[in-house]
Parts: structure tokens; C-alpha cells; sequence
């Protein structure tokens, strides 16, 4: 199996595919995030599932790779988990990543926190620190937003023991914990939380199989549910109008495609759209049936959007 990244910009205005890279990336590795420079490079994170690793790396615009740092990892540890890079933010010439730290603690035995990394613009690292949501066993951390008062919230899924449960934590571009963490924001989400963004009038709106907007004190103002959807990743030009992603599960198919969904800032679906095998470019005899999901979305340097994800080929 060949896992392949695409690469979609979309036309704002029209929603269609104005430029597309689709390329074969590293044997066994997923691609989480990404985000583009002003000199039109690309900035990609993700995982290695063979090498249990998070990775980071640069490419230009045509996918031609610059160099490629690989954190951590247990290799040949005998774990059936590794560390993870999840979410990626360009900010104040930097680049801050966040993820799964996982410690190893025996055979098969570990356990894992949520993980704030940032390095310079070629990678090198500057600081990595690790935070526990206050479960007993394990954290996953899927998402990274920066707030309107210059900090940054990270988190993801927490489990206890008895279940899991979305969990935040708040902290200064330091990597320093604030003393106002949010903890889990919204009760009307269940499980994990796969992306955050606050809005202008300092209101969240949260991703996981539903998409929930709150006030400051966590009151549910609006919520958005698709049938047999889970969405991965949100962003916005102007808090008016908000662009999330995901997979859908197609019951024609039995297969899972790329979703694409606009809307309001009072919780009204503007524009749906699905993406399959055929919209990257590979045919249908090659095709495995997968999940397929797009597991971001950015805005570009020309006001347009950036859509990246992942299919799977014989």
C-alpha cells in the first residue's frame, strides 16, 4: 500500500480545484499538517508508524523536499505506539508543533502526554515540552490554535480509565502553563477534540463528530452535526465565514471520502463538498478501500484555501 498526500488549492469564490500536488511521501508515514511560507514553500508534520517518530519537513512548491528533522521514537522498542505531530503554526518566524510524547515504560507498556515542540525555520529545535491532562493513563494531542491574546491552546483526548474525554490546556508562547487552563470547554462534546479556533468576540468553536461553538463561559450557542462525519480541521479569513474538514463515510461506497464544509458564524452550512479517488488524480482500479480524510485546512498567501489529506493505492 502507497499512502499519498495531495495537495489542493481552492478557489474561494468558486470552490474549485485551482492547483493540485499530488505525491507519493515516505514509506509508512502519515502527514498531519500543513502550512505555506511566504516564499510559496510548504511546511509538513506528521508521523512515521514504522519508526514510531514525528517528523518535520520542508518542500518547495512542486513537493521537492529541503530537509526533514525526525523527533524522537522508539524503533524496534516492541511499542505499537510513537510519538505524533499533529498541528503546525507558523508564528513570529518560528514554527510550533503539537502531538503525542509517548514514554516507554516496558514490553509493550508506556504511556503518553500531550507535546508542545517549537523549532527555528529549518527545525532545529528551540524547546519541546510535555503536558498531562489530569487522566491516570493516556493523553493524545490533536490540535493547536493560537488565541486572540497571543497564547496558545493545544490538547485533544484524555483517558482516565473509565473513559475518554476532550481536554485543553492553555499556555504562553514560552511553553508556560497559564493559570486559567481551560480544561474541557464544552460538555455537549463527547470523546476527543480534533480542532479549536477562537472567534472575535472571544467565543470557541470546537471540532470532533460535531461542530459546537461556545461562549467564553462554555454555553452552547450553536451546533452543526453531519451524519457519519468527523472533522479534523477549521479556519477562517474573517470570523464571519468558517471552513472546517474531514471524512465522511460514504453508505454507497462503504468507503470513507474527504469532506469539505463552509459556514456561517451562526452555525448556517453555506457549501458541502466530497472529494474521491478520482479528484487526486487516481483510478478507481487502483484505489484501496481506505479511509480517505483531509486532515487539514490553511489559508494561502494568495487568499485562496489549502486542503491536504491522504488516500491509500495498491
Amino acid at each position: 500500500m502507497k499512502i499519498i498526500l495531495t495537495i489542493t488549492i481552492l478557489i474561494l469564490t468558486s470552490f474549485k480545484i485551482n492547483a493540485q500536488n499530488t505525491f507519493e511521501i515516505f514509506k509508512g508515514s502519515l502527514i498531519s499538517d500543513v502550512v505555506q511560507n511566504s516564499n510559496n514553500d510548504f511546511y509538513y508534520c506528521g508521523w512515521n508508524y514504522a519508526n514510531f517518530n514525528a517528523y518535520l519537513l520542508k518542500t518547495n512548491s512542486s513537493g521537492i523536499q529541503s530537509w526533514e528533522k525526525n523527533i524522537y521514537g522508539y524503533p524496534n522498542s516492541g511499542v505499537t505506539w510513537g510519538d505524533r505531530f499533529e498541528k503546525l503554526l507558523l508564528l513570529n518566524n518560528s514554527l510550533y508543533l503539537s502531538g503525542t510524547f509517548t514514554e516507554v515504560l516496558g514490553s509493550s507498556q508506556y504511556n503518553s502526554d500531550f507535546l508542545l515542540f517549537k523549532t527555528d525555520l529549518s527545525g532545529n529545535e528551540l524547546f519541546s515540552k510535555k503536558f498531562n491532562s489530569g487522566g491516570q493513563y493516556y493523553d493524545e494531542g490533536y490540535f493547536l490554535t493560537n488565541t486572540n491574546d497571543n497564547r496558545l491552546i493545544l490538547g485533544g483526548k484524555g483517558w482516565d480509565g473509565s473513559g475518554q474525554y476532550g481536554a485543553f490546556i492553555r499556555t504562553d508562547l514560552a511553553g508556560t502553563i497559564s493559570n486559567d487552563n481551560l480544561g474541557n470547554p464544552s460538555p455537549f462534546i463527547q470523546g476527543p477534540i480534533n480542532d479549536i479556533i477562537e472567534t472575535d468576540d472571544n467565543h470557541f468553536i470546537t471540532l470532533s463528530s460535531q461542530i459546537v461553538k461556545t461562549d467564553s463561559l462554555y454555553n452552547k450557542i450553536w451546533r452543526i452535526l453531519v451524519p457519519s462525519t468527523e472533522f479534523y480541521s477549521i479556519t477562517s479569513y474573517d470570523n464571519n465565514i468558517f471552513y472546517a474538514v474531514g471524512s465522511k463515510f460514504d453508505n454507497n461506497t462503504n468507503q470513507t471520502d474527504r469532506i469539505f464544509l463552509k459556514f456561517n458564524s451562526t452555525g448556517n452550512i453555506l457549501y458541502s463538498k466530497e472529494y474521491n479517488d478520482s479528484d487526486c488524480n487516481i483510478s478507481s482500479s487502483n484505489a484501496k478501500y481506505e479511509p480517505e480524510y483531509f486532515s487539514s485546512i490553511d489559508t494561502t498567501i494568495d487568499n485562496n484555501l489549502i486542503l491536504s489529506g491522504v488516500v491509500s493505492t495498491n
